[in-house]
């Protein structure tokens, strides 16, 4: 799998972070790869590289860093996807303010 995500044929790439993605969390091991990954020439594989650490749920620092840096990728679904993942994976930074009430309608 490795020799495919450094293949020069952007498709081969793309088929790789494919199988990591449907791997799901159970490509964790190749995180740093998948990370790697998300800093590819090709817009498509780092889009799947994002999604595919979507998939695998992990807020390392290193994880939580790829993805802040993605925000600022060129390509719109790389970011959508890096704040959408973000936002599953962090805490919630600031906590409940009990003098802020929200009513359900």
């Amino acid at each position: 799998l490795g020799e495919c995500l450094r293949s020069p044929d952007p498709a081969v790439r793309r088929g790789a972070m494919e199988l990591l993605e449907n791997s799901g969390p159970a490509a964790a091991p190749a995180l740093d790869k998948v990370l790697r990954a998300m800093k590819n020439s090709d817009g498509q594989v780092r889009y799947l590289a994002t999604r595919s650490v979507e998939k695998i749920g992990t807020n390392s620092p290193p994880t939580v860093e790829s993805l802040r840096t993605a925000l600022a990728d060129e390509n719109a679904m790389v970011r959508t996807v890096a704040c959408r993942t973000l936002l599953k994976i962090t805490p919630k930074v600031i906590p409940p303010d009990e003098s802020v009430r929200v009513e359900a309608r």
